[in-house]
């Protein structure tokens, strides 16, 4: 059965990309869609009418759904706004995964070297879904006054150092499904080209390295690595980032060799702590 689409405006809502949901799922793939976009919006939260819009589930649904969730303590509700955002049960749902997940805890020295040598601001990006999401950030002596992304932020792969880092190193492939699933956001949303992030990924490859430079306000440019498992996939992305003209060449080859080291560093120590 296909998911109920509404839009009050007229206009077609945006749909992130998913797979179909088995026979007898849709309601929780539903609720997941749901969780996802109060994740996206987690400091203003949403307004069950916004949900509606930007799910495309009709009204009484969204509405069950939400019920629900406020029961289980998935989700709250700020009284003044009227917005949902995730629940006290989300954080403990994250303590229990995390010890599973403890690609941040490898990762910490080599962020705190990178952010000491360098002395710009460093992050930690992960692949989830077609998405790359914010997992931990150091900042050197030389910080962004203006910080472009924060611990949890999502974004679509594609856009941001990191993110390209990541996507770089899937295959052709998954890139491609990326990219044809990230269209609408990456055009309408973030002014991106397609055939052109195509290309720069074609160049980041060639050179084993991205760079994102010019990116948002004040400027930002930022250098990319992707961490690597035995077989060559992507486990995760570094990135270190600094305002447009601090970024000259000479600092992003700089800041590319900083990186290089550490990453094949990680990447050694991953591989040792999980060889049979």
């Amino acid at each position: 059965m296909d998911i109920e689409r509404a839009s009050p405006t007229g206009k077609r809502p945006r749909q992130r990309a998913r797979a179909t949901a088995p026979l007898g799922t849709q309601a929780i793939q539903r609720a997941a869609g749901i969780l996802h976009e109060i994740a996206l919006h987690r400091r203003e939260g949403l307004r069950e009418v916004d949900l509606v819009m930007r799910t495309g589930i009709k009204q009484p649904t969204v509405h069950r759904i939400l019920k629900c969730l406020l029961a289980e303590g998935m989700v709250m509700q700020d009284p003044g706004t009227r917005g949902y955002l995730l629940g006290q049960r989300i954080f403990e749902f994250g303590l229990a995964a995390a010890s599973h997940f403890n690609l941040r805890d490898y990762c910490q020295a080599a962020l705190a070297r990178l952010a000491a040598d360098t002395k710009d601001t460093v992050f930690l990006i992960v692949k989830s879904g077609f998405e790359s999401v914010v997992v931990d950030r150091k900042e050197g002596t030389f910080p962004i006054r203006t910080m472009p992304l924060e611990i949890g932020d999502r974004r679509p792969l594609g856009m941001g150092a990191a993110s390209q880092a990541l996507l770089m190193a899937l295959s052709d492939a998954e890139i491609a499904e990326v990219i044809q699933a990230n269209d609408e956001v990456l055009r309408g949303e973030h002014g991106v080209n397609p055939d052109a992030l195509r290309r720069k990924l074609t160049r980041s490859r060639r050179r084993g390295y991205a760079v994102t430079k010019g990116y948002g306000f004040p400027g930002i440019t930022g250098v990319g690595v992707p961490i690597r498992n035995a077989w060559g996939a992507p486990l995760a992305a570094i990135s270190v980032t600094a305002i447009a003209p601090r970024m000259t060449d000479s600092h992003i080859k700089t800041v590319y060799l900083a990186l290089q080291k550490e990453v094949l560093q990680l990447q050694t120590l991953i591989r040792n702590r999980h060889s049979p």
